[in-house]
Formats: C-alpha cells, sequence, structure tokens
C-alpha cells in the first residue's frame, strides 16, 4: 500500500472518530435525562403513601393530613428524609386526573421545610357518576439543578356512591420505572 493510499485512511479515519466523538460529546447535558419515577397507588383509607427514592435507601412519605376526599379542601404533606431534604431546591406539585381530563393544576413549593416536610392546601373536584383516579406528580428539584420524581395515584368514588371503599376494592400498590 502506497503512502499517499495510507496516508488518505488515517485522515478519514481521524475525521469519522471527529465526527462520532463531536456527536456524543455532551449528549448527557444536551438531552434531558428521564427521571426516576416510582408510581404509587394510595389507598382511599390510608393517609399517608410511602415511595422508594431512587438511589438511597429513603423513602418519600406523602401524608393527606384530613383523609382523601371531594369537594373539600384537603391538606397535603409531604415528608422527605433529611439528607435529601437540605438538597432540595424547590418542589412542584401537578395534579391531573388520570382517566378523566379534569384540568391540570400546579403549584411550586420553595420554602424550605420544617422538620422535612413542605405542605399544599388542593381542592379535588368530584364527579356525580364515576370514580376518578387523580395522578399528583411530586417533582424536587435539587441545588444542583438535578430532579427526583415520584407520582402518586389515589382513587376518589363518586358523590352519590355511600359504600364504604374497602382495602380489597382499592388498587394495590405498585412501582414501576420509567
Amino acid at each position: 500500500m502506497s503512502t499517499v493510499r495510507l496516508r488518505q485512511v488515517f485522515y478519514w479515519g481521524a475525521l469519522l472518530l471527529l465526527i462520532v466523538l463531536a456527536l456524543t460529546w455532551g449528549m448527557d447535558r444536551i438531552l434531558p435525562q428521564q427521571p426516576y419515577v416510582a408510581v404509587v397507588q394510595c389507598s382511599k383509607n390510608m393517609k399517608t403513601c410511602t415511595a422508594p427514592l431512587n438511589g438511597l435507601d429513603k423513602t418519600a412519605t406523602l401524608v393527606f393530613d384530613n383523609g382523601i376526599h371531594a369537594n373539600e379542601p384537603m391538606q397535603l404533606s409531604l415528608q422527605l428524609p433529611k439528607k435529601l431534604a437540605s438538597n432540595v431546591d424547590s418542589i412542584q406539585f401537578t395534579l391531573q386526573g388520570k382517566d378523566h381530563y379534569m384540568g391540570v393544576s400546579s403549584m411550586e413549593l420553595t420554602q424550605r421545610p420544617v422538620q422535612n416536610k413542605w405542605q399544599a392546601n388542593i381542592l379535588l373536584p368530584g364527579s356525580d357518576n364515576n370514580t376518578i383516579t387523580w395522578q399528583l406528580d411530586v417533582t424536587m428539584t435539587q441545588e444542583d439543578g438535578s430532579h427526583r420524581s415520584v407520582l402518586f395515584e389515589f382513587a376518589v368514588p363518586p358523590k352519590n356512591d355511600k359504600k364504604a371503599v374497602t382495602p380489597s376494592s382499592e388498587i394495590q400498590q405498585s412501582y414501576a420505572l420509567d
């Protein structure tokens, strides 16, 4: 093989390598990272719902201070482990219906927690005929800009449903990773 041909192969190979490096360099910064999402089913009879946190042997706990109900203000509390709470810059709650479009409500909580606890007041509209499954997406933004997300789901029976909701009629707790 002549030196001219060898030189051409070398240059084309180097050019190809530079193109590949240019295309892949910093892709983790250019493309958004998929946040970890744990989907947790909360029972109407429970006042607390616990979700695992990715990368930590800890959990986030959503507390329904007065239970889950529609057409009345509800106070929600999110409790985080101290290690995570000290690094959280803000928390975003996004509430929407899963099976029925009932609008989207979003609120950002930026106040530093008292005892690792953030609180919000929400009002869930009820339905006369259908059970509405609500999704509360909790996104925690840490001081370094990274995000952790947990999705809580809970069902609210129709207003005219007089029968009690039993744990066996609720969806069992499950976790799913995206």
